[in-house]
């Protein structure tokens, strides 16, 4: 049984027809990172050899870099009210890491674990090698210790709660309470089913935007869809947040003879689409297609499980029942 295996590296590729942003990141990708494209404070619009460059980084590696340049712009604004231009200097960076490193003594809420405030640290380093900006690395010995220091609070700071797991009692009674439901309710469902028997991230199978053009290198269309044999289908990743540039991560969901089926769960969204090359997960309203985001999915799962009482569930709740299923029915965890 091979359903919840995800494969790296593939280079086959799926046939597309125009449904594209020609540059491959459009308008409305660029906006979500414009924190990382301006330099220091100063808004920048990227130029068509920048868009280039920025394509060689994996979408969800781009975002992550951006919420660290967006984390360090808050960390510095009573330093410079004014604003600032790159480089920043290394006090920037210590300023940086006393704000956002725990220190058990003075807590804030805007601390983070050592291990996230390291791959910040990387994404201010991809900043200045964007904007061509020398990268402040003389004390770098310096800003290891910071490091340290951040860990050891960490190791004294109560960890949170693990997440939970669904299951599939809590499947079951998301299936009772949307199959009958609006056109975004069963789309939700439908990604749920998939999610746990692939073990996918939300922001995987989620949009960005509710409606409009999708960019076909970073978004799940209904082209990003193929049959193993008749019993299995498989869906290509492009921006999958494990996934390295020109890869593509492929979710392989095998048939199952019960309600809860992943396959008919895709076939469904197929239906529904017709013919267009659009979002895979997604509906129409009106004759207009509204694509599924993350906090759309969020909000209808977060208030089906609360008519049952199901508590500390959340978007990744689904790779960890994934993989809790597959090692119940002798999945190695190799494999998963």
């Amino acid at each position: 049984m091979h359903y919840l295996r995800r494969c790296h590296g593939s280079s086959e590729a799926p046939i597309y027809t125009p449904l594209i942003i020609p540059r491959g990141l459009g308008q409305m990708e660029l906006d979500k990172i414009k924190d990382f494209l301006s330099n220091g404070t100063a808004p920048r619009s990227p130029s068509e050899k920048e868009v280039r460059y920025l394509k060689g980084y994996a979408w969800n590696t781009l975002k992550g870099y951006n919420a660290a340049v967006k984390k360090l712009k808050k960390s510095l604004s009573s330093t410079y009210p004014n604003g600032f231009e790159l480089p920043l200097t290394g006090e920037d960076i210590e300023t940086f890491c006393c704000w956002a490193g725990r220190d058990e003594c003075n807590p804030g809420n805007h601390n983070v674990v050592a291990t996230t405030l390291t791959k910040y640290l990387s994404g201010l380093k991809a900043w200045h090698l964007y904007h061509k900006k020398p990268y402040p690395s003389e004390w770098e010995g310096r800003i290891e210790v910071f490091l340290k220091s951040s860990a050891k609070a960490d190791t004294a700071t109560p960890k949170k709660p693990r997440k939970e797991a669904v299951h599939l009692s809590h499947l079951f009674f998301l299936a009772e309470q949307l199959i009958d439901g609006m056109a975004e309710e069963k789309a939700t469902l439908d990604l749920a089913l998939v999610a746990l028997w692939g073990m996918a991230r939300l922001a995987e199978l989620t949009y960005d935007m509710k409606d409009g053009p999708l960019d076909k290198s970073m978004k799940l269309l209904t082209s990003d869809f193929s049959k193993g044999d008749h019993n299995q289908t498989i869906l290509l990743l492009r921006s999958a947040k494990t996934c390295k540039p020109g890869e593509v991560q492929l979710i392989k969901l095998m048939k199952l003879p019960h309600g809860l089926c992943p396959t008919l769960a895709v076939q469904r969204r197929l239906d529904k689409a017709g013919s267009m090359k659009t979002s895979l997960f997604g509906y129409n309203i009106n004759g207009r297609r509204q694509h599924l985001t993350r906090s759309a999915v969020i909000s209808v799962l977060t208030k089906t499980w609360a008519k049952g009482g199901f508590g500390g569930l959340s978007g990744h709740s689904f790779r960890v029942g994934g993989a809790s299923l597959g090692m119940d029915l002798g999945i190695s965890t190799q494999e998963i």
